[in-house]
């Protein structure tokens, strides 16, 4: 069949048929009911080669494809099945039920159920000889080593050219997992065949990794090798491993792609029904696994760093961001390893014919859509990479002009040489934040509990004075009588419940004191100095704990209005993110309105902020300068000037 394909396409490459109606009279030859998109139906004879073995060989030879090799009844022009092939290729999700439609509307007649069967089995046929031709092509060639695809999959990137100079980083790749490409649970017992493709990696293989890195349970889990991973960070979901199962209605919950920087597909791999998990977004604790799995020695030996993409860098804490954003990376340049977007962005597509699919038409259409976005961005890297010098060019012309502005300003030094020391203050500064100190939290918790206590004891004293004492001589009336005895009864269930919250008050001040962290003898009151003290270090953690909310408010608010302007999302979709935003921005509104307040009771009091400030990218980087000890705006890096100084010095370098 693949001789007899290649032979055909040969000496006709646009798929004409090579007989008529009449071929085959006083011949061997087939009859048999023939399929055009364009000719229409008929029944027509297929003359029979010396040497043809098959029916279907004798198809070929006249350019037609059968579903069924050895008795068949209905045969379908090359150029149909083509046809078909190119439209899946050019449009990710179109389906065989819409071939099969536009073939019956050309044919003029109602659409046939079993006419779908038999355009699939077909295309299956005709697939495999395709690929079988094409890995003929490759062999002759020298393109058949397994990872020859690999290797040369994008220029830019494998390839390198005479006497180009060594670059800091050879190679740059974005890692990602996509839910969108999952697959039902269906029992296809008729099709057990798996799709073999150079894209994608083997269960098989990727299982002999799943129990190298133990579940994560707990922070110690991840940083237990001494990295330093914010808190923040570990609220990434991906972050984390568990036991759970997943659910028992997919068989396939998506794919987990590397792209290079220039959008071209390296590898893919499915996500099973498994325990293995991957990292993506999350570098900072990704990391961490890589250096606990048997690859750890490669990973250092091949120079492997690991960085979280620009747009996803946003969301990580500003400590995470100084060590593990691309754009620290030194010799990253302007790269935002935000590739696999883009392309899951497109691949999305290709869900809609997959979700019902078995796992070899799965495969086979996810192969399909990645060879053509492959040649699409072959084909677009002059563009792409002319395209990017440019914006290269412009940023560096607009990091000296600012650079320049704010060399006049005053106290300003060189560049070069203040920018690096930012950073790294920066880094110290928000290494000393990383946990509050056990002696103001003490603090906090002693002040709490005298608030407590002198409060119950305020509450004990106003009770007292409110119950009313009757006697024979003072009663009027069994209505005024009434009335006294249900406030006194009222009065002793408050000053019950009062003294029962002296006394666990007091019981957590013993406690405190007792600890040796504070002198009974000298027990806080309003007025005392270490009082005051405390209630200003709680100003500040309730003001941190809300500048908390609203960063995380405001990057998720973000997150969800990308998700709103994705190409496909549809109606329903669309009106839930809405409504999730609408509720997520009153939520952003309100803590942004209780910071202001509290912001304003504070010594010093902090600035306030506005709406615009907090929905902003930029407030993720600067949020941490209103979190600390004291006024960090007193602080060199932390001025306006330097902080922007320090960013055009980046974006130059």
């Amino acid at each position: 069949m693949r001789n007899a394909f290649l032979e055909y396409k040969n000496s006709n490459p646009m798929s004409y048929p090579f007989h008529n109606s009449d071929d085959g009279e006083g011949k061997p030859s087939l009859l048999i009911m023939l399929v055009d998109i364009h000719d229409g139906e008929r029944r027509g004879r297929i003359p029979v080669l010396p040497g043809d073995t098959f029916p279907a060989v004798s198809l070929m030879h006249a350019g037609y494809i059968s579903p069924s090799p050895i008795m068949p009844t209905i045969a379908f022009l090359v150029r149909t099945i083509e046809l078909f092939h190119g439209l899946q290729r050019t449009m990710s999700s179109y389906s065989v039920q819409s071939f099969t439609r536009l073939v019956c509307h050309m044919l003029r007649v109602p659409y046939r159920i079993y006419l779908r069967t038999q355009i699939s089995l077909t295309f299956d046929i005709y697939y495999q000889i395709y690929e079988g031709s094409m890995s003929i092509i490759k062999v002759a060639l020298g393109h058949d080593a397994p990872d020859y695809r690999l290797r040369h999959s994008c220029p830019c990137c494998h390839l390198k050219l005479k006497d180009e100079p060594q670059r800091k980083i050879s190679l740059f790749v974005t890692s990602d997992g996509n839910s969108s490409l999952s697959r039902l649970a269906h029992h296809h017992e008729v099709d057990c065949h798996t799709f073999e493709s150079d894209y994608r990696l083997s269960w098989e293989y990727v299982d002999q990794f799943k129990d190298e890195v133990k579940y994560r349970k707990n922070r110690e889990d991840i940083s237990g090798d001494g990295s330093d991973i914010p808190d923040q960070c570990m609220g990434w979901e991906n972050a984390w491993s568990s036991e759970k199962q997943l659910s028992t209605a997919l068989d396939e919950t998506g794919i987990y792609a590397v792209v290079c920087q220039h959008g071209i597909v390296q590898i893919f791999t499915d996500m099973i029904k498994s325990d293995v998990m991957f990292g993506y977004d999350i570098a900072c604790s990704f990391l961490a696994t890589l250096r606990k799995s048997s690859l750890g020695s490669l990973v250092q030996d091949n120079n492997f760093q690991v960085a979280t993409g620009a747009f996803h860098g946003a969301a990580h804490h500003r400590t995470c961001q100084l060590s593990h954003i691309i754009g620290m990376k030194d010799g990253a340049g302007l790269e935002p390893l935000e590739e696999c977007e883009q392309c899951f962005s497109a691949s999305n597509a290709v869900a809609i014919v997959t979700w019902h699919s078995s796992a070899y038409h799965r495969g086979l259409r996810i192969d399909m859509h990645f060879q053509r976005w492959d040649e699409e961005k072959f084909l677009a890297l002059p563009t792409h990479l002319t395209t990017k010098y440019k914006v290269a060019i412009t940023t560096l012309r607009e990091s000296e002009r600012t650079l320049e502005r704010l060399a006049k300003a005053p106290c300003f030094l060189d560049a070069d040489s203040r920018c690096p020391g930012f950073l790294e203050s920066e880094k110290a500064y928000l290494k000393a934040l990383a946990a509050e100190p056990p002696l103001e939290r003490l603090g906090i918790e002693y002040l709490d509990a005298l608030e407590c206590y002198y409060a119950a004891e305020s509450t004990i004293s106003t009770l007292s004075s409110a119950m009313v004492l009757s006697t024979p001589t003072t009663i009027h009336n069994q209505h005024g009588y009434n009335a006294d005895a249900s406030n006194t009864l009222k009065c002793e269930a408050e000053r019950y419940h009062a003294f029962e919250l002296q006394d666990n008050a007091f019981q957590r001040v013993v406690h405190l004191e007792c600890e040796g962290c504070f002198n009974p003898e000298t027990r806080w009151t309003p007025v005392s100095v270490d009082w005051i003290a405390a209630s200003k270090l709680r100003n500040d953690r309730d003001a941190n704990r809300l500048l908390d909310e609203i960063e995380r408010g405001g990057i998720s608010r973000a997150l969800e209005l990308e998700k709103v302007a994705l190409p496909g999302t549809n109606y329903k979709a669309r009106e839930q993110i809405m409504k999730a935003l609408s509720r997520r921005s009153t939520t952003l509104a309100s803590n942004l309105e209780k910071y202001n307040k509290l912001a304003t009771e504070m010594i010093p009091p902090r600035p306030h902020l506005t709406w615009a400030e907090v929905t902003s990218l930029d407030f993720v980087a600067d949020v941490h300068i209103l979190r600390g000890r004291g006024d960090v705006r007193t602080r060199d890096w932390a001025s306006p000037v330097n902080r922007e100084a320090t960013r055009a010095w980046l974006k130059r370098e």
